[in-house]
């Protein structure tokens, strides 16, 4: 069991030793789930079973050993979207095994090394590009953000980048956002609209997105850098960019999760994250533990990073220039 003896300040001991309070959180907490969560039956999850388990630790629990209680019930999902924000602030997670494996596989001061001196970035922070060897283009994307942003500075930064014999997307270890932007940058590699998957929403289907193609459009060799650490909408940004024709992607199979969560307040003021959709591949399978599996899978370690070596750049590198 996970201890956490500070993570619950804020909270009274006495609170968490009435059981009123424990239970009204505790009940609250499975309710919400069993509500909302989608991959039951995908994850051979039997939530009925769980409650049992975990009324009578609920029961035994001591002060603050409550927040183990609730925490590890969670992690029962097995899902990297699902959380525990506790009053002090502090959020606790748990992280896919890709996640954990690609933890230091990649540096990005290391994939600096190999960029001109011409760096560039959006006002957001979020976006970094540049040239290699003066005819390659180079975009790193941190993450997809939560506000929605400037069409007209995307577009600048294609076009900037429009006399580049070849691209280079690296998504490595972003962790998701807003999806809209991760359309707004997929819509100026298009020539037609991109239908993507649907998703299921409350047992419900509902179809995907439409992408339409955006100016200016990019047609040329486009290679997209993952690893287990691209998890969310990174991960769908990665399989909607695998769907067009010039377009390969390298590196390792993606964190596989994919769940649109949400927040929602326990009687005590905690709050749990949940899961609500289980969005599906192309192929109808779900996102979820499964990831986007690259075009060419190749691997990098901890050792490589330490080395300055980035042998997935490299990779995009050579296959541009052939």
């Amino acid at each position: 069991m996970l201890t956490l003896l500070q993570g619950c300040s804020g909270l009274l001991m006495d609170d968490f030793d009435n059981s009123t309070l424990k239970n009204s959180d505790f009940e609250k907490t499975w309710l919400i789930v069993d509500q909302v969560y989608p991959y039951f039956a995908f994850k051979k999850i039997n939530w009925d079973s769980l409650h049992i388990v975990y009324k009578l630790k609920v029961d035994e629990a001591k002060g603050d050993e409550y927040c183990d209680v609730l925490y590890n019930l969670l992690c029962e999902l097995n899902d990297g979207h699902v959380a525990l924000r506790l009053l002090s602030g502090v959020e606790l997670s748990q992280k896919t095994r890709r996640q954990v494996k690609d933890k230091n596989s990649f540096d990005l001061m290391v994939a600096v090394g190999y960029l001109d001196d011409n760096q560039k970035g959006t006002k957001n922070g979020l976006i970094g590009f540049a040239t290699i060897s003066g005819s390659i283009g180079y975009i790193y994307i941190a993450s997809f953000g939560k506000d929605t942003w400037d069409n007209q500075e995307i577009s600048d930064m294609i076009n900037q980048l429009s006399q580049c014999s070849g691209l280079i997307i690296d998504v490595r270890n972003n962790g998701g956002g807003n999806e809209l932007n991760s359309n707004l940058i997929i819509s100026h590699f298009l020539k037609n609209d991109l239908q993507t998957p649907g998703n299921y929403y409350n047992n419900v289907y509902r179809n995907g997105l439409v992408i339409s193609p955006a100016k200016p459009h990019y047609g040329k060799n486009v290679v997209v850098l993952t690893n287990g650490r691209c998890f969310s909408s990174g991960e769908h940004f990665v399989m909607n960019m695998q769907q067009i024709e010039n377009v390969v992607l390298v590196g390792d199979t993606t964190a596989g999760g994919s769940g649109y969560p949400a927040y929602y307040p326990l009687p005590s003021g905690i709050q749990i994250r949940v899961s609500r959709v289980n969005y599906q591949q192309y192929n109808q399978t779900p996102i979820e533990w499964n990831g986007i599996v690259p075009d060419i899978l190749l691997l990098q370690t901890q050792e490589d990073a330490k080395n300055k070596k980035d042998k997935q750049l490299e990779y995009a590198i050579d296959y541009l220039k052939e």
